[in-house]
């Protein structure tokens, strides 16, 4: 009979230690949410061969500190890869790698070497040079172009997701309900209301900012502010050249959200790493109704999130074209836009307490099809 080899009791109980922290989870709610001294992890993704959680202690790490690889047989039910963790903690840092098969031309492109972000994420770290470009999935130096997948490693470049539960009183908060007959909307851009120095507040540019206008903004008789889009952007992704100083332009509207549930860090005075969230609550308890924003969606099918892990609605793949975004796109796929329901509104009627805004077509087109479930 073979002799096992002998080891010590504090490597057995490690062993057993790291199998209790880690359970099957469950598949709803879909992104984050603490339960039992942990936190639920759930990502869906119909055709994923694999799925691995990061678990990262900085932003700007490029090596986890923590990988856990989910298995298909525990941690997934239907279209949802889930998995709980015992003790993760407010301003966690973590993020995704999906694998599967790497066909374009069915619409399946699927790259282990790219980091993904939670698209129901509530909060991501902030890039002030985040290239869009270190995101695509395939080698922009071969000759085949998207058809050849790159091997390179991004997690260096990609910003992380952040972990954010924590609680938070409304100290009564209401709605006003004031009659439809008597509202007053005003379209305001977040960060452009308050930036310039004329505008006397303490904190320019910022949610923090738009509060400390709230007397202006009576004296107008004004009575519900309408947000352009505070949904997280990236500010980098505009590739034109100003002609006159040769700068690169920003994207400075923010009509290609990134994530649709997490509210823009670089419009919190407080910085980001989850305190954006907060900060984004407190505007909310003192404003009127807040209706953000969420006009238009372009990708480039770059993996950042949802559209990194292919078998997501068509809605999320967001091709660059307008004419996907019609009526075939919106009102035929029922999962499509049960899935903007779950990812873009709901989400801004629990937490963020107000009507999440408007989702318009592109002129021209009709949404049609069956009701959303």
């Amino acid at each position: 009979m073979k002799k096992m080899p002998r080891r010590e009791l504090r490597d057995r109980v490690s062993k057993v230690s790291r199998r209790m922290d880690v359970r099957a989870g469950s598949p709803l709610p879909l992104g984050t949410q603490e339960s039992g001294g942990g936190v639920n992890f759930a990502i869906f993704s119909r055709n994923a061969s694999s799925v691995r959680l990061e678990l990262f202690d900085h932003p700007k790490d490029a090596a986890p500190s923590r990988a856990i690889d989910l298995d298909s047989m525990h941690n997934r039910t239907g279209d949802v890869w889930h998995v709980w963790v015992k003790g993760i903690a407010n301003g966690q840092c973590y993020a995704y790698r999906v694998g599967g098969d790497y066909e374009p031309g069915k619409g399946r492109r699927f790259n282990f070497h790219r980091l993904l972000l939670d698209p129901f994420a509530t909060a991501i770290s902030q890039l002030p040079r985040w290239d869009f470009a270190a995101a695509r999935g395939y080698d922009p130096s071969s000759p085949e172009q998207d058809l050849a997948p790159s091997k390179v490693d991004n997690s260096g470049s990609m910003p992380k997701c952040i972990f954010s539960d924590a609680p938070f009183e409304w100290e009564g908060d209401r709605l006003p309900r004031h009659p439809w007959s008597k509202i007053v909307i005003y379209e305001v851009h977040v960060r452009g209301f308050t930036i310039h120095p004329k505008s006397g507040v303490a904190h320019p540019g910022t949610y923090r900012g738009l509060m400390e206008k709230i007397p202006y903004l009576k004296t107008l008789g004004i009575t519900a502010v309408e947000l352009m889009p505070v949904q997280e952007f990236n500010e980098n992704s505009v590739t034109r050249i100003n002609p006159r100083t040769k700068q690169a332009l920003k994207n400075y509207w923010g009509y290609d959200p990134v994530i649709f549930c997490a509210p823009k860090a670089s419009y919190s005075s407080s910085g980001g790493l989850g305190k954006q969230k907060r900060e984004f609550k407190e505007m909310v308890r003192v404003f009127p109704p807040i209706l953000p924003a969420a006009r238009r969606s372009r990708c480039r099918f770059c993996c950042i999130s949802s559209g990194g892990a292919p078998g997501t609605p068509s809605l999320f793949l967001r091709c660059a074209s307008w004419k996907q975004l019609g009526s075939r796109t919106i009102g035929s796929n029922r999962s499509a836009g049960g899935w903007c329901w779950r990812c873009g509104v709901r989400p801004w009627c629990s937490w963020r307490r107000r009507s999440p805004g408007r989702f318009l077509v592109p002129p021209g087109r009709r949404v049609t099809g069956r009701p959303w479930s």
